[in-house]
């Protein structure tokens, strides 16, 4: 039933989704965080409304980072207050889903959910400040500095994330893959342990793998 329901909503926004855009992410937010990660971790939306519209994976990696901001844990001083509302989301080094993020925060504040800022920080440096995130995306332009940003984020409460499976080796806590055409993650739960974050039951269920207990 639920599917049957996801596929006549598909259908009614079809006329919508011809532009992409914001309006896109209104649905498919709509999709993912009504299904959420129960479809064992993985995400495919393909060839919508008779192969009208085709998500491409940066969109739903974007809509993945959104999930993680509701249902990872973080310190009660990090939690969002009526003074500073925003959830941070920033971008370390150059990824088209720079503007995939970009088109999900207009989303989200158009449907007036909770502040999400994009932040866009480019290459990393040394001594860059980025304890103020939620969740760090590392982009693979940014691989020879895993070691060096996750060692920097280590004790922040933040959670890392990146497309690309050495970023656990090197300490980060998220790794989003793809296999037989779905975004799927693995996850470094020490890493988050350490770092003061609590992965939900949900989240640690749907993962492909999850080192550290």
């Amino acid at each position: 039933m639920l599917i049957r329901a996801l596929h006549m909503l598909c259908r009614r926004e079809c006329d919508s989704l011809r532009g992409g855009g914001p309006v896109f992410f209104k649905v498919i937010l709509v999709v993912l965080l009504v299904v959420g990660l129960s479809c064992g971790g993985g995400a495919r939306i393909s060839t919508c409304c008779g192969g009208v519209y085709s998500v491409e994976q940066d969109q739903i990696k974007a809509v993945y980072l959104y999930n993680f901001l509701h249902v990872v844990n973080w310190p009660e001083d990090r939690k969002p207050t009526e003074v500073s509302p925003a959830m941070v989301i920033g971008v370390l080094g150059t990824s088209l889903l720079s503007a995939a993020l970009d088109d999900l925060a207009e989303s989200v504040r158009k449907r007036k959910g909770t502040p999400l800022t994009v932040v866009h920080f480019g290459i990393f440096k040394e001594g860059m400040d980025l304890s103020g995130c939620r969740i760090v995306f590392v982009s693979d332009s940014e691989k020879k500095n895993f070691t060096k940003i996750t060692s920097s984020l280590k004790h922040a409460s933040v959670l890392t994330v990146a497309d690309s499976e050495d970023f656990l080796a090197a300490g980060g806590m998220i790794a989003l893959v793809e296999r037989y055409n779905r975004v799927r993650y693995r996850i470094n739960r020490h890493a988050a342990s350490e770092a003061g974050l609590r992965l939900s039951s949900q989240l640690l269920k749907s993962a492909l793998s999850v080192d550290g207990g």
